[in-house]
């Protein structure tokens, strides 16, 4: 089918480990995704929560580390919206945002 974007990025999403912290690696996976963004000058960018698909991470900590990661990334995007797939994942990454002041 014809997919209405300009652009299509594709990242590598790490595994989540209880035994080994992989934050930085999933924050590194938003970070690709607003270079390549900026290397495009995209305005508009929408993307899935990462981590909260296979490979799952827990939602509390892929939302916490999308919030911070994305409003502590400097970027020429406009408009960025975050996809999640259900109305828990909707209520977390809400309290994840409003934790930060976003």
């Amino acid at each position: 089918g014809d997919l209405p974007a300009g652009w299509l990025v594709h990242v590598h999403v790490p595994r989540y480990d209880i035994a080994s912290d992989h934050s930085h690696l999933l924050a590194a996976s938003y970070r690709a995704v607003l270079h390549e963004a900026d290397a495009v000058a995209a305005d508009t960018v929408v993307m899935p929560a990462l981590g909260t698909t296979a490979p799952y991470w827990p939602l509390a900590d892929a939302a916490r580390i999308a919030v911070g990661t994305l409003a502590s990334t400097p970027t020429g995007v406009g408009e960025l919206r975050i996809m999640v797939s259900t109305a828990a994942g909707l209520e977390v990454f809400a309290e994840a945002m409003a934790r930060s002041g976003g």
